[in-house]
């Protein structure tokens, strides 16, 4: 979560690598049972959420690639490749933060 935001901030990286990465604050608050590991008031920016989501943020990253490894859903599950696209890329891509094309420099694994 911190290395996303990091990123977010700072544009003199080359590439980002995510590691048991929570794609969507929204998708974990909307769970009534989460991991504390996935989301704890270490992770969690309060108040933020009605202005933007995480998807949102790859403005900040693109036209940079980022690598997700191991997604995690609000259990602690590992998503798949689908849903993961489903709720970070497509959403970014959708509310018009980032173009089409930049889908393809997400990768997941």
């Amino acid at each position: 979560m911190w290395a996303y935001l990091a990123a977010a901030l700072e544009d003199g990286l080359v590439e980002v690598a995510l590691e048991d990465f929570a794609p969507s604050w929204g998708m974990l608050v909307s769970e009534p049972l989460y991991l504390r590991r996935v989301l704890s008031f270490r992770s969690a920016a309060f108040g933020v959420l009605p202005a933007f989501d995480l998807p949102e943020l790859a403005a900040c990253i693109a036209p940079r690639p980022i690598t997700v490894v191991r997604p995690l859903d609000a259990k602690g599950c590992v998503m798949d490749e689908r849903k993961f696209h489903q709720i970070f890329t497509k959403r970014a891509v959708s509310r018009g933060r980032v173009g089409k094309d930049w889908m393809s420099k997400v990768s997941y694994e």
